[in-house]
């Protein structure tokens, strides 16, 4: 006798369970409704064509300003009262302190044994030669008139490539002319 091969496959993969689909669960039957809704909403409102890319070309211009030889930046500090308590002129802007020339991570390859490749990743040492897996909450800039270290942290601050009208006075460096 001859069994047809769907029929052997399906017995086969289901076992004694017959050919019948599961029921659909309460997760399928939700990604079903949510499907439905977002073809219903595309059909009402459909992703307007984008011709001018506006957000793109402003991040452009970003990038290259920020890339620019001798181009200066203001950085403004103001205390938690939000009371503006002066500026530093610097070569670039505020870089966060967690940045790094390097990867954060290493992995770590190891065959288990058993013929199977295993990795891991691990958290890299720093330039330093230390290991920071700390929060980012700070940034540093050097002074352009001085070449003084600055870092900043737990204090508000802004950042423009022109001086501003505000009232604000240059922090000096102690010892600079």
């Amino acid at each position: 006798m001859m069994v047809p091969l769907g029929l052997l496959l399906c017995g086969a993969m289901m076992g004694n369970k017959g050919c019948d689909a599961a029921p659909p669960t309460a997760r399928d039957k939700n990604m079903q409704a949510q499907s439905s809704l977002m073809e219903r909403a595309t059909s009402a409102v459909p992703v307007p064509q984008v011709n001018n890319f506006l957000s793109r070309e402003a991040v452009a211009k970003q990038v290259k300003r920020l890339d620019e030889k001798g181009k200066l930046f203001y950085v403004y500090i103001l205390g938690n009262n939000g009371q503006q308590i002066g500026y530093y002129v610097s070569n670039t802007r505020p870089v966060p302190t967690c940045s790094l020339l390097t990867p954060p991570d290493d992995i770590w390859k190891d065959y288990n044994g058993n013929g199977g490749l295993t990795s891991q990743r691990l958290t890299a040492p720093g330039l330093g030669g230390t290991y920071s897996p700390g929060p980012c909450s700070s940034v540093f800039f050097f002074d352009a008139a001085t070449d003084a270290y600055i870092e900043i942290a737990g204090l508000n601050y802004f950042v423009s490539d022109q001086p501003l009208a505000v009232k604000s006075e240059p922090i000096k460096i102690i010892g600079a002319q």
